[in-house]
């Protein structure tokens, strides 16, 4: 699925409730190497602060964060990569002979829980020079279990699957200066099942 506009609030909420919808503009898997110039590395680490937000529900997220005059006033710090568990929000949870859900709420597959928490990530940053003017991707090398990405208030992806790589063209949305990066990370999604 390829969408190239801005994903609504009802689009969000399907999306994680479809079992045949796993990703949205995400590249195909591909060798992982780095490459080089005479200029140096084409790569740009993202990793350390970003302003954060954790909701406990989807109704208490806040919508419109991803947009370029949204104020975040009311976000923290958290450190990237990192479980959100280990830095005071939510509970760690660890399973292996069910479900989370289990014992809590009675589903069948597909459904998701009503309770999902959400943690919803900002971060500001310029382009390296070395990568001005080049086709320029993003990477995630692993995000819990479901999340969509924005890039300077436009949409540009979608993904499931905690434990590989996900990789977006940031290209067309991409400033020289203050770009600002938009993370919402779900939870629960119908991956959760597998």
């Amino acid at each position: 699925i390829v969408i190239d506009n801005n994903y609504d609030w009802s689009l969000i909420l399907e999306t994680l409730k479809n079992p045949e919808v796993f990703e949205i503009n995400r590249i195909k898997p591909h060798s992982d190497h780095d490459f080089y110039t005479n200029e140096g590395k084409l790569r740009q680490c993202l990793n350390g602060q970003w302003d954060f937000f954790y909701s406990e529900n989807l109704e208490s997220r806040p919508e419109d964060f991803y947009k370029e005059n949204y104020d975040l006033g009311k976000f923290n710090k958290i450190t990237v990569p990192g479980h959100i568990e280990l830095q005071g929000y939510g509970k760690p949870q660890y399973v292996n002979t069910q479900y989370p859900w289990e014992g809590k709420e009675q589903l069948i597959p597909p459904a998701i829980p009503k309770k999902i928490p959400v943690g919803s990530y900002v971060k500001f940053f310029d382009v390296e020079p070395s990568l001005l003017g080049k086709e320029t991707f993003i990477s995630f090398q692993g995000v819990e279990t479901a999340f969509f990405v924005w890039l300077n208030g436009k949409f540009v992806g979608y993904s499931e699957d905690s434990f590989t790589p996900a990789e977006f063209n940031i290209t067309k949305f991409l400033k020289k200066n203050e770009n600002k990066l938009a993370v919402e990370v779900y939870r629960y999604s119908t991956a959760s099942w597998l």
